[in-house]
């Protein structure tokens, strides 16, 4: 955009210290609109900057979600030569946690970081990263909505003596929730170790400096930014236990700088430009300027720039606002169900409110449904909001749609259920989503503009039993992993390994889960389990604690079985089962149930299980008892 600026003679002068480039200018502005205004602001910005000298301040937060939490992220005291600078520093160890726990899954997490309108912003860290093979280590931004992934180190880099140092450019994920997270998964393995120090968010970017290495007689090495003659004179060769043992031990290596100073000027004030016409809005001295009077819906846009006593610097990039009646900061949601031929469903309206936003009443219309195979039951309130602050509620059942109203002395301040809509499923009705929709909605007597999230019902097609999904995932070593799922029958209905998931429509029968693992040592953590999408929960959870296999009975919906043993030999024969579940014992299976032990070489015949026995004996002495192999005397 053209910009016109006239320069009066008698006031234009350039100061002999302070050059027109060093007026500095802001990095950036940002604008909110609000009810007729528009708030211009930009930040002081002051670096971030944390060193870990003294400890691990309370505003960072450490996520352990693995197994071994003693070795999460922890300050760390320098010991021989493992530091970053000579200093504490903070370290996730899965080295130090050794075999016996599953994984390691940590997070390290700054404290949140107003950047908002930061034209430049960027980390700089110092860190030794040692990896050993599958462990992985990432460096993640909130950018207001979501983690981005900015790094990821899957092989060594750094050392003890030589920490590597990253410099990333976060210019784009500038926010005023800016958080940084370092996060170490070893994947199962037993690895070693990911230690960060030196941790700066700045709003430039870094240069250079120069760093020695040196071999010190008691410390092994540390680091300094002193030159090589002053850190001879510091520690001279003769000076006691931290003297420098060898001139030819220090080393320069380049690496990156956060201080660079910049001389500004003498500041005066911040002045606010009209971004279409280059006129002058207004001048302050506060990080804000407040733009009034304005209509709502129209963009205004503007720059800004800094005045010092010896100039104006440049101004920022240009940045527009409208602004707009305030909005109600609610969010009406409805559930999303699953239901088959012939079944009631409950869909629930809930409602979810921001900054302080409150209600005290409401009222809605509920539609999109009427011309599908349900009908409306009814609406219900028990347990719900509308029923805990005592509100009364209307009714307006349609064909096709029902209004619902409610109100009340007390004053819906949080967010939660309001209401639930129950419907009757057609018993021949066929797969569908149905949509249940709301509109025309009420807060407080006003029309509001929240936001909706549309529901439905979902009738799985083609399917009158169990919809469901059968899921194997969560555990380490996969690849070992397999599976087969039978019926009563003994027919197969469904195999495979690890991860899988998939929906099926399943008979209520009982079924057997048979297990396997390759390598002998159990799943390692993999589920097995059935998700029901009627029910909405998990129905069947199993797992191969060890061994190579193994396997499981279980019974599925409304089946029609009796689990029990079907041997009429077995000692706990049940005339009732349908299903042999594998529970039948026999004699010397129990203490309770012993083989009486025969004398003499014939012996008992073994099986090769392991046998309770009992024994008479009929005179003094003493009595010699052998085991064998399957089938040979004992």
């Amino acid at each position: 955009m053209k910009r016109i600026f006239t320069l009066l003679p008698c006031l234009f002068f350039l100061n002999a210290g302070i050059r027109s480039q060093d007026l500095c200018p802001l990095d950036g502005i940002s604008v909110t609109g609000g009810d007729e205004e528009n708030i211009i602001y930009w930040g002081d910005w002051q670096d971030f900057t944390e060193t870990f000298d003294t400890e691990l301040p309370d505003d960072w937060t450490v996520i352990n979600s693995g197994t071994a939490p003693d070795y999460s992220w922890n300050w760390t005291q320098p010991t021989g030569t493992q530091s970053i600078d000579g200093t504490p520093y903070m370290r996730v160890d899965s080295d130090a946690a050794g075999t016996l726990n599953d994984f390691l899954d940590e997070e390290l997490i700054t404290p949140v970081i107003n950047s908002e309108g930061m034209s430049g912003l960027y980390l700089v860290f110092d860190h030794y990263y040692n990896n050993i093979s599958i462990d992985q280590a990432y460096v993640d931004v909130w950018d207001g909505d979501d983690w981005v992934t900015v790094a990821s180190f899957t092989a060594d880099i750094g050392a003890w003596n030589a920490p590597d140092q990253q410099v990333l450019d976060l210019s784009d994920y500038a926010n005023s929730e800016l958080q940084v997270r370092f996060h170490y998964i070893d994947n199962g393995v037993w690895a070693w170790y990911w230690a960060i120090d030196n941790v700066v968010i700045s709003a430039t970017s870094p240069g250079e400096r120069s760093v020695y290495t040196y071999t010190l007689t008691e410390f092994g090495w540390d680091m300094n930014t002193l030159s090589k003659e002053e850190l001879i004179e510091k520690y001279p060769a003769s000076g006691g236990p931290y003297s420098i043992v060898d001139e030819s031990s220090i080393e320069e290596h380049i690496v990156n700088t956060r201080d660079i100073p910049e001389e500004c000027g003498t500041f005066s004030i911040y002045r606010v430009y009209d971004a279409t016409d280059n006129s002058i809005i207004g001048e302050t001295t506060e990080l804000s300027y407040t733009h009034a009077s304005l209509t709502n819906g129209q963009e205004y846009c503007y720059y800004v720039t800094v005045v010092y006593d010896e100039g104006e610097s440049e101004g920022t990039d240009t940045e527009c606002g409208t602004p707009a009646s305030p909005v109600p900061e609610a969010t009406i949601s409805l559930d999303n169900v699953f239901g088959l031929p012939g079944d009631t469903v409950v869909v629930g309206v809930d409602i979810e409110m921001e900054n302080d936003y409150s209600i005290n009443s409401y009222e809605m219309t509920f539609g999109g449904f009427g011309n599908f195979a349900v009908e409306l039951l009814g609406v219900e309130t028990s347990g719900t909001l509308t029923e805990q602050f005592d509100w009364m509620i209307s009714i307006n059942d349609l064909d096709s749609s029902v209004t619902v109203a409610a109100a009340g002395d007390a004053e819906m301040t949080y967010g939660g259920t309001l209401l639930q809509l129950r419907f009757a499923i057609d018993s021949d009705a066929q797969g569908a989503e149905i949509p249940i929709t709301a509109y025309d909605i009420l807060l407080n007597e006003d029309y509001a503009s929240a936001d909706t999230n549309s529901g439905s019902i979902v009738i799985p097609e083609g399917c009158t039993d169990n919809y469901v999904a059968i899921f194997c995932d969560y555990g380490s070593d996969q690849a070992e992993v397999s599976w087969v799922l039978v019926n009563s029958d003994g027919d197969s209905v469904a195999a495979g390994g690890a991860p899988y998931e998939s929906n099926f429509c399943l008979p209520s029968s009982a079924y057997t889960l048979l297990m396997y693992d390759s390598f002998g040592d159990g799943w390692n953590g993999n589920m097995w389990g059935i998700y029901d999408y009627i029910a909405d929960s998990i129905v069947v959870s199993l797992t191969l604690e060890s061994g190579t296999e193994g396997s499981e009975i279980f019974l599925l919906g409304d089946a029609e079985h009796v689990l029990g043993c079907m041997d009429p030999d077995a000692i706990n024969y049940n005339e009732d089962a349908t299903q042999d579940d594998g529970s039948c014992l026999y004699n010397g299976d129990l203490c309770s149930a012993a083989i009486e032990a025969a004398e003499g070489d014939a012996g008992n015949q073994a099986d090769g299980d392991d046998e309770w026995f009992y024994f008479t004996a009929t005179m003094d002495g003493y009595i010699t008892v052998t085991t064998c192999y399957d089938n040979q005397p004992e």
